[in-house]
């Protein structure tokens, strides 16, 4: 065990984010009401239950489905997703932009078949993808951020990777404009609550815990003998949950799991600032480290195109 020298000591504990942020606001106290953000997150500046360009927000929620030129791929394999973040419904449009026509309207809380695997970006602001339109068996596209299924918005995902994202509150996310770019949320209204899932080149695991560990001698962590554990992440190759870390700050409970899958390392990460600890879902958010699965040939297929 290490204790700092001095002043009251950095903590790491294997008893999850109740027990170390309790740790952290008995040693450090609570900061006044009046306390700032501690560190910046950049956030998407397009709300998250947007209605702007592909949306609307009229009275009507009837589908409005027109015939489409072309037709939905031949052999494509479509999964189910939900229309949200809208008031009334979402457009349709011909084409993958919001110059395109529009071909129909879904209202708010329709289930569509979706071909998540077409996802495409159209360079300055949506993800879209392709959607059946039932009524005429053809294909229309949707913005993706008005879509989400069981491992959330469409347009916060990446090929091969399943995981149970957090569902309370409202949150925000960083602008992506690839797929491999990092999936990053943070609750509205909160000090600094996140998750995310980011990727990277190489077999990093042992990298990343040795410095961990490095940081712990840095700042003079209290750390259990115990402080990470191999654990079993569905499709990966070797996963390492490391117990419940408070940041350098004293502030921040941090939690990580890192995953090796072929010659790629997934980190998945939440953060709950102390200040959220009686309104952050934490239970939410370990579910969603918990949930974390791969179909490693989508995965490893998608990471092939754009090596």
């Amino acid at each position: 065990m290490h204790q700092g020298a001095a002043g009251l000591p950095r903590t790491a504990a294997v008893f999850g984010f109740v027990g170390v942020l309790a740790l952290v606001a008995g040693a450090c106290g609570s900061s006044s009401t009046g306390a700032t953000d501690p560190s910046p997150f950049p956030t998407s500046t397009r709300p998250a239950a947007s209605t702007s360009a592909p949306a609307a927000t009229t009275s009507s929620s009837a589908a409005v489905i027109e015939p489409l030129d072309e037709t939905c791929l031949d052999g494509a394999i479509g999964t189910q997703a939900t229309v949200v973040g809208v008031v009334d419904y979402v457009r349709v449009r011909e084409e993958p932009t919001t110059a395109s026509a529009e071909a129909g309207r879904l209202g708010a809380g329709s289930r569509v078949m979706v071909f998540k695997d077409q996802l495409t970006f159209d360079g300055s602001e949506y993800w879209w993808v392709p959607v059946r339109l039932a009524a005429v068996g053809t294909c229309g596209n949707v913005a993706a951020e008005f879509l989400s299924d069981e491992s959330g918005r469409l347009d916060q995902q990446m090929p091969g990777i399943s995981f149970r994202p957090p569902r309370t509150g409202t949150w925000t996310f960083t602008d992506r404009t690839s797929q491999r770019d990092p999936i990053e949320g943070r609750l509205d209204g909160s000090f600094f609550t996140t998750f995310s899932l980011t990727v990277a080149d190489g077999t990093l695991i042992d990298e990343l815990l040795s410095a961990q560990l490095a940081e712990f001698d840095e700042f003079e962590y209290d750390y259990p003998a115990e402080w990470h554990r191999t654990v079993v992440v569905p499709g990966a190759d070797r996963a390492v949950r490391l117990v419940t870390v408070a940041s350098p700050s004293g502030d921040l409970g941090i939690n990580r799991l890192l995953i090796e899958v072929g010659d790629s390392t997934v980190e998945a990460t939440t953060s709950v600032y102390i200040e959220d600890l009686e309104t952050a879902p934490l239970d939410e958010l370990d579910a969603f480290l918990e949930s974390v699965a791969f179909d490693q040939a989508v995965f490893r297929g998608f990471l092939d195109v754009r090596s």
